[in-house]
This record gives structure tokens, sequence and C-alpha cells, in this order.
């Protein structure tokens, strides 16, 4: 899991603050018997399991003396009645991280659930996220992504220049020429991509220096005669197809030539994947 640390503390921290776990009113009024319980974490539902070591993470925030056995790990398949993990700790403690620890599991095994439907359905075309994220969630659901078999698109505004249809507007220039000018003021290394509406857009994007070209919203002939275009021209650019994809319509664009399919729906759409904490009788 290759997460900041100290960025994942912060996020399991604040959600802690918001769920009040520090002040449960109901189990610190409560006679438990002395000593600790057991307790364990199971899937209701098919799915593929993403956020086990952040779930578990939360117990131990609330307390370091609660003990985790993990019995899966990520990007296993999920059934119902399948046991992610156990616990063992106070139960004040257990109920304090539950709903925290529950909602990050559901959360992020949701988005590996659904991005691997997609990578599958997709047929060998990678699958790429967006930035359609819960704010502050980014890093872990692009985490989640990647459990689930896609692929990380960029991170934020600063990693990748991405030329949408209103920053042409406003600019009031042809594609070639904004293009070239973002070029000449950016570090050689970095990529520049730029969305398209139309087959003409496209036409006048191919004849500048761009590195990739989305078609925004093509049907699956727009996309086909895009590649068709791009063929003759002889070039190495990567073309994406964004917008309107489905679990239904992708294989429709999966075509050779399409180099990368982006989906937002990935992060903005996922169900949560069921799981529920029982503490052992």
């Amino acid at each position: 899991m290759n997460l900041e640390k100290k960025n994942l503390n912060k996020i399991i921290e604040a959600a802690l603050r918001e769920d009040g776990a520090a002040a449960d009113v109901t189990s610190l009024n409560m006679d438990f018997p002395s000593g600790t319980v057991k307790a364990s974490v199971t899937a209701r539902q098919d799915g593929i399991a993403c956020g086990i070591e952040i779930a578990a993470e939360v117990f131990r925030k609330v307390s370091s003396s609660t003990k985790v056995t993990f019995l899966i790990e990520d990007g296993d398949k999920l059934y119902p009645g399948l046991r992610a993990f156990e616990i063992e700790g106070l139960p004040q403690d257990i109920f304090a991280a539950e709903r925290v620890s529950l909602n990050f599991l559901s959360h992020l095994s949701g988005i590996a659930t659904l991005t691997a439907d997609f990578a599958e359905k997709a047929a060998g075309t990678p699958v790429y996220d967006t930035r359609k994220t819960l704010p502050l969630l980014r890093e872990l659901e692009r985490y989640a992504v990647l459990t689930g078999g896609g692929r990380n698109h960029r991170f934020n505004l600063s990693d990748q220049v991405l030329i949408k249809e209103n920053h042409i507007a406003a600019s009031g220039k042809e594609i070639v020429e904004l293009i070239n000018d973002i070029k000449e003021k950016i570090p050689q290394d970095m990529r520049i991509e730029i969305e398209v509406e139309s087959l003409s857009q496209f036409e006048e994007a191919i004849q500048g220096p761009a590195d990739i070209i989305m078609l925004d919203n093509f049907t699956p002939g727009e996309v086909a005669a895009a590649v068709g275009i791009a063929r003759k021209k002889n070039t190495e650019v990567e073309i994406e197809v964004s917008g309107g994809i489905t679990l239904e319509n992708i294989n429709l664009y999966s075509l050779d030539g399409v180099s990368r399919i982006s989906v937002g729906t990935l992060t903005s759409a996922a169900a949560p994947v069921d799981f529920t904490l029982l503490v052992d009788e």
C-alpha cells in the first residue's frame, strides 16, 4: 500500500473527530465486564477488497492496544460471510472505531469492485480514473482504482497540462497555437493533453505537439473515425476516450488505436461494499 503514512494518519484522525469517537456517550457510559472482547469484520456481498490495512489502522488509532489479525488482503475477492480481519480490544475502543473503519473499507472496496468490472469489460484497453474524487480522499480513492486493476490519471492540476474546452474558449486562440504557446512555457518532460469535442477539432489538435488527445463524448463511430485519421497521419499521439462511458457501452470504445479510457464514475459513483462488525459471544 503506497500511501503516505502522515497523510493517512491525518485523514483517519479527522474522520474520528468528525464521528466523535473520543466522546461515545453510549459506550463510555456502559459497564462492560473487565477485559477484552474479540470481534470480526465480515463481508456481506461479493466484490474486491480494498482498504483492509486502512480500516485496521482506525482501530489502532483509537487504541494502540487493540490487536488486529488480517485474514485477507487488498485485491482479494469478497463473498458473503468472508471474514476480512479479526480484532481484540476493549469494547469501548472497538465501538469508537467501528463506523469510521467500515466506512473506509466499504467505500474503497466499492471503488475497487467497480473498477474491476470496468477493466474486465474494457477487454485490455487501460481504464483510468479522473479528478472526480471526494475532497481530501483522492490519494485513497486512487489507490482503490489501482487495486481494482485501473490506472491513475494526473493527481492534480500541477502534474500535467490538460487543455479543456473552457481553456480554448477563454484563450481566443486556435488550438495549434494554444498548444505551441503552452509547450514553450512548461518543463520539457511534462506531457500535454488536449480535450476535443468534434472530429474537426481533433483534426486541428493532431497538427500540434500534444502527447494525448482526449475525445470527449464521442460516439463509437466518431472514435473509430478519429483513430483512422491518426493512422493516416502516422502520428504517435495517444487517443483517450472520455465522457458517457458505462459498463454497458465501454466495449464499444475499446477499439484498436484507443490508448486509454477515462471513467469518472470509478470514484464518483461507486456503490459501497457492505461489511459488518460482530462481537464474538
